[in-house]
């Protein structure tokens, strides 16, 4: 949204003179709404991952067991992160989880 409006109001002034500290900031503004829209494409490829890796868990259960540290550590790792947040990989693990024989797997 930021880099639409702020790409759209540089254009709409290209005629005009512009100070140049507010073409700073313009600029500025410009770079951190890519570098948003950047990590918001990465929370959601990453989230897809974890969805990935939970529907493998789901449907193969016996090689889930046989690999539990290797196919937990995605989730593992993410679950702590501010990028990606506790959702995702919360639900990941819980497939995860749901391998496991006994009481637990229940």
């Amino acid at each position: 949204r930021f880099l639409k409006e702020y790409t759209e109001s540089a254009a709409a002034s290209k005629g005009k003179k512009e100070d140049p500290a507010a073409a700073a900031r313009k600029a500025q503004m410009v770079q951190e709404a890519e570098v948003r829209l950047g990590l918001v494409e990465l929370r959601d490829e990453i989230s897809k991952l974890l969805l990935a890796i939970g529907s493998f868990a789901s449907g193969a259960r016996a090689i889930v067991c046989e690999r539990l540290p290797e196919v937990a550590r995605p989730c593992l790792a993410f679950l702590s992160s501010p990028l990606v947040g506790e959702h995702a990989a919360l639900e990941c693990l819980n497939l995860i989880i749901a391998c496991i024989p006994g009481i637990i797997g229940r």
